[in-house]
């Protein structure tokens, strides 16, 4: 429902109901950490609240979604550059806090996941969900190009609660179920890294419909596409006209082109582009919302910058960002930095950016 909403021609408001993190799906945490930041970058704005997680069998999660209809087409989407592993951004999520267990699991984690970066970031989460006790893994790999990849475990029973109520199979301590979970979740990190693609292999499947309605030429560098994704490129063909694909080999993996058509919000039909636009992400003028601050660079600033800097850069601003409270999103396509947070937070860094602006860029 996301994709239709952003053209609906105006805000909506939804109310999920039905399982969070389930078998066979993409789990929430996928959504808010992988996909969202990714159609941002594209234009969009979203919000994505969890009240409940819902599990199978009986669901009971229970989620909001808010999405901010566009006033123009999405920007195409430069995704051709892995870049470097900068860290491993964990969640344990659990339903119940297990107080005195919580820092050996974290540590347990952190250990097993080690070798897939320098950094490796670990936080416990409690997790609210209504008459059930479980715990799950997801992982994101963030990479010095901003590129994302996730994995994750599905969601168990707590030690002593369901199945694993005593001994026999499920049981153990807290530590021992996580980090058989952190070896589970890593395994597929590791051949997606290995494969040096540039796109989550779920990101893919998901991406290649905006990619289709955007103002131009995104571009993806990717392993072997999944049948999803094939299937998705098989659907916009038939239903977005005008849209163009083009896949270039490249030793072991392929540049997927996609030639957007610059659908319109509020248009009765999708309707070719009118000129081809560069390989590149077409700059658009930005239209933040109210809890944000947009930042225009110089052309180039991000978008040609080497990768060696750009590492450096969002490094930088990470730690901007946890210095005053805010977020800073860079959409280096664009050549501009998001700032979100409370108007303090937003004045604040404002401030510190001045200076860090000024050592990269000598300003704006």
């Amino acid at each position: 429902s996301l994709f239709p909403l952003l053209f609906a021609g105006g805000d909506s408001k939804c109310d999920l109901k039905g399982g969070t993190d389930v078998s066979f799906s993409p789990p929430l945490h996928f959504l808010q950490h992988v996909l969202k930041p990714n159609v941002e970058r594209m234009g969009a704005a979203l919000s994505v609240d969890c009240l409940l997680r819902g599990f199978f069998p009986v669901g009971g999660g229970h989620v909001q979604l808010s999405v901010s209809g566009l006033n123009r087409p999405l920007s195409p989407i430069d995704l051709s550059d892995r870049g470097e592993v900068a860290r491993v951004e964990v969640v344990i999520h659990a339903t119940k806090p297990m107080d005195g267990e919580e820092s050996a699991a974290v540590n347990a984690v952190r250990e097993v996941l080690s070798d897939l970066a320098p950094e490796v970031r670990v936080e416990f989460s409690v997790s609210q969900a209504r008459n059930a006790f479980k715990c799950w893994l997801d992982v994101v790999v963030v990479t010095t190009t901003g590129a994302l990849f996730h994995a994750g475990t599905e969601p168990k029973d707590l030690p002593g609660y369901g199945k694993s109520r005593g001994k026999g199979k499920g049981g153990g301590s807290l530590s021992e179920m996580l980090t058989a979970a952190a070896r589970e979740a890593a395994g597929p990190l590791r051949d997606q890294l290995a494969t040096g693609a540039a796109v989550d292999c779920h990101l893919a499947d998901q991406i290649i419909l905006p990619a289709s309605l955007a103002a131009g030429k995104s571009s993806l560098l990717v392993a072997a596409l999944s049948l999803h994704a094939k299937t998705a490129i098989h659907i916009a063909e038939l239903l977005v006209p005008g849209v163009k694909f083009h896949q270039e080999t490249r030793g072991t993996l392929s540049l997927l082109e996609i030639e957007g058509i610059g659908h319109c919000p509020g248009s009765e039909a999708p309707t070719a582009a009118a000129e081809p636009t560069p390989s590149r992400a077409v700059p658009r003028a930005p239209v933040a919302r109210t809890d944000e601050e947009i930042i225009t660079l110089a052309p180039g600033s991000l978008s040609k910058a080497k990768p060696e800097m750009m590492g450096d850069f969002r490094n930088d601003m990470s730690q901007l960002a946890e210095f005053v409270g805010a977020t800073v999103d860079i959409d280096a396509v664009n050549d501009r930095l998001v700032v979100r947070g409370g108007p303090r937070e937003r004045k604040e860094a404002q401030a510190e950016l001045e200076k860090v602006l000024e050592f990269y860029f000598g300003g704006r």
